[in-house]
Parts: structure tokens; C-alpha cells; sequence
């Protein structure tokens, strides 16, 4: 008989069953580590739940190890377990319970393994309270946004979270979108060990799934001249000030940094530098503020964007001329957002908004609830401080819910299938997290908003690159 499995009316994909057995073929020819790759809505997840129930009932794992990106994955993957499978309930971990009584309940009760955050993982393992002798196998959901760091030596590197699993003598699988960086995927496999460690790569094709079926629209524009003047200004300023790095890079002939400017701050880059093109202190300290002056101004450009205009009201800019007439005016995004956002509560559909950063959020919670005639209980904004709650205001979205805005905190592996559109308000210009951020919902529609010109220029490439491949 066996110890677990899916429950009843659960069952595999053809391609997900194939998946699992081609794994534990690649486990009898002495691979340990094992990377799945996999486009949005295939179900990686299910495949390596069904592989760990698998290596279960042939008695190959007693205890497993489940690490995720953030909190409200670890309270979704306790609840998918149960919901999908017998024989397999996790222990979630917090620091509240504490490791002690975690693994307490872990022996003395049927789980099969403990779910954690990565952030847990570190902090347990340092302390040693969490070793490689308490498992027999560790799964890593959405393991490419656990191991984003990106060093300009190693190129891409463990994450500090994750440090030191590599060296696990147990079976390691790892979960990740197909669409992440083939290079960042080459450098963590390199890391595991190439001799032990299998890719599992696929794209729709030759899973025989459909590609979700999106309709992206294009870029809803936003005429407001006063916002886009101070955009030129510093928009002029990012440009004179990387003209004036790159002549600073031509007159001391340094080659191969110009498209990664900030690794010229790295103490061990500047030493490097004074030996290979023998140059001085105070000339390498000209170039560095040179290059803070640029980073500066593109920060700056992208806060007066999208940051909370309370935010502005309270720093210096608020007394520029043409700053204070801009903060007098009604907020010609927030107002675009609203007016379309009110076509579709008539249609009665649901809403799910994305902002790349909280203060926004916070921002649009509160314009929607002023402009918009909606009840406060068919509203959600969910960010990462108030982790706690996550799960349960998305379950309430998902079963009443008119709008839903949230962060980057819904970016990793938290599906919002009942959204009917989404609307993106401050996009990520990394395209692989991009495609993190607009898959959450399962179809419908995709919609961005863009000042006109330049910001809509930025936008609106990110928008052609999602309409071509969806016309792929």
C-alpha cells in the first residue's frame, strides 16, 4: 500500500508523470540535483510534489526540506499539499513557533517534512539547527528569485540564502520559469556540480500546452505635460552625466565596463584598476562620482515617477516651481488608472493592479477608494509588511473581491487565476521578472500604463516584446 499520493479526482498531466519518471530514471544513474524549468501554468510545482510523494512510498526520503522565496508561498504550499495529497503534510515554519517546537512536531506527528522561508533557512543553518542529517531531500520553489545575485566576478553566484547546500549530500529539486537567464541557469547548475546535476527544460510545444492566452493591449498613454517637463530635465541630466563617464573612461583607456557602470564602485574592481592602467586615486575618485551622479539622477527620475506624492511634498522638490504646480494637480495616472479601472467593475469583472513599489500602492489604494464608488471590503492591497495576513486577503479577493493591488510580494509563484485584468502600473524592466510579475493571472487581459514619450518609450518596449511572443 502506498504512503501517499493524489487524492481522489487528482491526477498528473501525461507530460507532468513523464517529468516524474524521467527524475527518478536520472536518480538511478547517480544524478542528485535536479533544475525544472518550465513554462508559467504547467505545474511545476505538482511535479515536484509528485516526485517527492514518489520517493516516499520507495522509502528513499523519511524527512523532506521545502525553502521558498516568502511567507505567503509557504502558507500556499502547506495548503496545496493537503488539498492534493495524502500521506504528505508539511510542518510550516515561523519564527513565532520556533525551530525547537517545528521539528518536535515534525517527528512526533505524520508530516512528512517542513516548509520554510529561504531567509529561515539561513538563519537556522547558521546556528546549525537546521543540518543536511535531518533530510533526505530539499525541494526549492522558484529557486531563480531565491538566487538572483548577480557578482561581477563569479558572475551569477548562490544566493547568501542558500549558501552551503550545494554541498547536501541529499536529492535537491529546484523550480523555476523557462524564461529565466539561460546564462544564470548554466552558472547554478556549474555550482551543484554538472557531474550530478540534470536540466529539465521545456516550452510549450513540446508539452503540448497551450500558451496562456493573453490579450495585451497597448500602452494606455498619459498626457501631463507639467510631470513630463521635470522627466526632460532629468532625463537631459542622466544623459550629460553618462557622456560625462564615458569621456572619463576613453581618457584613462578603461574598456568593458560601459554597460555595467556600477561594478566600477567595487573596492576590488578600483585596486584591479590602479594596477592594470596605472591610475591614480584622485583620478579613479573623479570617475566613481561621476558614475554616483548618474545613478543618483536615474534614481531620482524613476522615485518622482512612481513614488508617493507625499513622499515628494515633504523633500526639497516640493519648493521647485514646476514641481509645486505638479503636486497641485489631480495625478493624471492615478486618474487615467481609475477611469479604466471603473469600465471593467461594470462589466463586473475583477481587477488585480501591479506596482513595482509599496508607497505606489499605497498611493493607488487610496485615489480608488476616493474616486471609485466601491465598499472597503471589496478592496484589497496586499504588500510584504503585512506578511502575515497575505494568504487570507487573496483567498477573500479570489471569492469577493473587486480589486486587488499589491507589490512585488505577489511577483514569485502565488497564482491569481480569477483576475479578468491587470493592470501594470510601475512595470519591472527585467524581463525575466517581468514575465514572474504578468503570469500571475492565468489569461485575460494585460494593460500598461506610460507617461506619453519617454516613459511610455521604456514601457512600450517591454509591451512589444510581450505582444511578440504571445503572437508566437
Amino acid at each position: 500500500m502506498q504512503k501517499s499520493g493524489l487524492k481522489k479526482g487528482k491526477k498528473l498531466r501525461p507530460y507532468q508523470s513523464i517529468i516524474r519518471d524521467e527524475i527518478f530514471e536520472d536518480l538511478e544513474e547517480g544524478f542528485q540535483n535536479f533544475f525544472i524549468s518550465l513554462p508559467q501554468g504547467a505545474g511545476k510545482t505538482v511535479i515536484a510534489l509528485a516526485t517527492l510523494s514518489e520517493l516516499i512510498n520507495e522509502d528513499l526520503v523519511e524527512n523532506a526540506l521545502v525553502i521558498l522565496p516568502r511567507k505567503v508561498l509557504v502558507d500556499q504550499w502547506v495548503e496545496e499539499v493537503q488539498k492534493m495529497f495524502y500521506g504528505m503534510t508539511l510542518v510550516k515554519y515561523t519564527p513565532e513557533r520556533g525551530i525547537t517546537q517545528t521539528l518536535r512536531k515534525l517527528r512526533y506527528s505524520d508530516a512528512v517534512g517542513i516548509a520554510m522561508t529561504a531567509h529561515s533557512f539561513k538563519r537556522r543553518t547558521e546556528k546549525k539547527e537546521i543540518r543536511e542529517d535531518m533530510f533526505e531531500a530539499v525541494l526549492v520553489d522558484e529557486s531563480a528569485d531565491i538566487i538572483p545575485a548577480k557578482d561581477f566576478f563569479e558572475k551569477y553566484r548562490l544566493s547568501s540564502y542558500m549558501e552551503g547546500l550545494e554541498k547536501w549530500d541529499v536529492v535537491k529539486l529546484f523550480t523555476q520559469p523557462h524564461e529565466i537567464e539561460k546564462e544564470k541557469l548554466k552558472q547554478m547548475i556549474k555550482k551543484f556540480g554538472e557531474e550530478k546535476t540534470k536540466e529539465i527544460r521545456r516550452i510549450e510545444s513540446e508539452l503540448s500546452i497551450k500558451e496562456l492566452d493573453y490579450e495585451i493591449k497597448d500602452t494606455i498613454p498619459v498626457d501631463d505635460p507639467d510631470a513630463q517637463h521635470f522627466i526632460d530635465v532629468l532625463d537631459d541630466r542622466r544623459r550629460r552625466a553618462r557622456r560625462n563617464i564615458h569621456k572619463a573612461l576613453d581618457d584613462l583607456g578603461i574598456e568593458g565596463y560601459r554597460e555595467n557602470l556600477e561594478t566600477l564602485l567595487n573596492p576590488r574592481t578600483s585596486k584591479r584598476l590602479e594596477k592594470t592602467y596605472d591610475i591614480s586615486k584622485n583620478q579613479l575618485e573623479d570617475l566613481k562620482n561621476f558614475i554616483r551622479t548618474y545613478i543618483l539622477i536615474r534614481h531620482l527620475n524613476r522615485w518622482f515617477l512612481y513614488s508617493n506624492r507625499a513622499e515628494i511634498e515633504r523633500t526639497i522638490l516640493s519648493g521647485q516651481k514646476d514641481v509645486e504646480r505638479w503636486l497641485k494637480t489631480t495625478d493624471k495616472k492615478l486618474q487615467t488608472l481609475a477611469t479604466e479601472v471603473r469600465k471593467h467593475l461594470e462589466n463586473n469583472e475583477q481587477v488585480y493592479i501591479y506596482s513595482d513599489y509599496v508607497t505606489t500602492a499605497k498611493q493607488i489604494e487610496k485615489f480608488l477608494e476616493e474616486k471609485l464608488d466601491i465598499s472597503s471590503d471589496s478592496l484589497f492591497l496586499i504588500t510584504g509588511e503585512i506578511e502575515e495576513d497575505q494568504f487570507v486577503e487573496l483567498e477573500k479577493f479570489q471569492k469577493k473581491g473587486d480589486i486587488l493591488i499589491a507589490s512585488p510580494v505577489f511577483e514569485m509563484g502565488t497564482d491569481i487565476p480569477s483576475a479578468d485584468v491587470m493592470f501594470v502600473f510601475t512595470p519591472p524592466f527585467n524581463r525575466e521578472k517581468l514575465h514572474q510579475v504578468v503570469k500571475r493571472i492565468r489569461g485575460g487581459q494585460l494593460k500598461f500604463i506610460a507617461y506619453q514619450w519617454s516613459e511610455k518609450s521604456s514601457v512600450g518596449n517591454l509591451v512589444g516584446y510581450l505582444q511578440e511572443e504571445v503572437s508566437e
